[in-house]
């Protein structure tokens, strides 16, 4: 029982030395270790990535949102099958807000697989859009497909 243990801690200490390793070694290693790690899914998944006001796929936290008006990000839809991203802005805005078309989106073609996926958004909340894609052949690309800019409505308007 006593070497079953020592063989798994083992076993668990080189799995995260060969992650560690891969995170050094550049961007094409460093997507491998992420699967290893769990913070990818091995057949496939839909990556919202954050670029402004944080960096990362954490969304902004509502405390952040009160003085800015932007979010700035990527989505990436790896497989055909990957149909739905949540993109969480966590602008708290009201139901008039929402039925006066905002938050306003707009959507950027990084890749030409954007346009076969036909992307669709919905409001869902106050918080949160999510976008759907369609699942038609080629939909699916290893790397960011489009890019989102999400703008809060001036308050004095609305």
């Amino acid at each position: 029982m006593k070497i079953q243990k020592i063989a798994i801690g083992l076993a668990a200490m080189f799995v995260l030395a060969l992650v560690a390793v891969l995170f050094m070694a550049g961007p094409a290693p460093a997507k491998f270790a992420s699967i290893l790690s769990g913070s990818m899914v091995l057949f496939g998944a839909v990556t919202v990535t954050y670029q402004f006001p944080v960096a990362g796929t954490v969304a902004p936290a509502a405390n952040q949102q009160p003085l800015l008006n932007t979010v700035r990000g990527t989505v990436t839809a790896t497989d055909d099958a990957d149909t739905t991203a949540t993109i969480t802005h966590n602008m708290g805005l009201t139901a008039g807000q929402l039925a006066a078309g905002q938050p306003e989106l707009t959507l950027i073609p990084l890749k030409t697989n954007f346009y076969t996926s036909t992307w669709i958004a919905a409001y869902t909340d106050g918080n949160t859009i999510t976008l759907t894609k369609g699942t038609g052949g080629g939909s699916g690309v290893a790397d960011a497909q489009l890019g989102f800019i999400i703008r809060r409505p001036h308050s004095i308007a609305i």
